[in-house]
């Protein structure tokens, strides 16, 4: 505490090297746990934000069966998708009014896991562990 007081002639010592490195990498770290976090949780909300549009996309469809008695395509249905999220029609053209498959990709998943493509069909959700 005796650096900090006021000598005679007017002086103040300052904080040396050592502890301005200290602050720096506390501040550092603090900023780089933040990040992450906020990284996790947008990985997050992207994957929430397929599921719910994949389940609307299944109430949809439900209701064109039964109006109807046949599924839409994806163009057909011409419901946006969320931004940032990339739809995909993986209908079999042959079997289009009995059934239907739509999936979506989530870029922040890694390749190796199998959560990283969501898909919903006319019966199920795909995979079931990532649902």
């Amino acid at each position: 505490m005796d650096r900090f007081k006021v000598k005679a002639i007017g002086h103040v010592k300052g904080l040396t090297l050592l502890e301005m490195l200290i602050a720096v990498s506390i501040v550092t770290i603090l900023t780089l746990s933040f990040y992450k976090a906020t990284e996790r949780t947008a990985h997050a909300s992207n994957r929430l934000k397929a599921k719910s549009y994949l389940l609307s996309l299944q109430a949809v469809q439900a209701r064109a069966w039964l109006e109807n008695g046949i599924y839409k395509s994806l163009k057909q249905l011409n419901m946006k998708p969320p931004e940032g999220l990339k739809i995909t029609d993986n209908t079999d053209k042959a079997k289009q009014s009995i059934s239907y498959k739509f999936s979506v990709t989530l870029p922040s998943v890694p390749v190796s896991s199998g959560c990283r493509t969501l898909a919903i069909t006319q019966d199920e959700v795909l995979p079931i562990e990532c649902w």
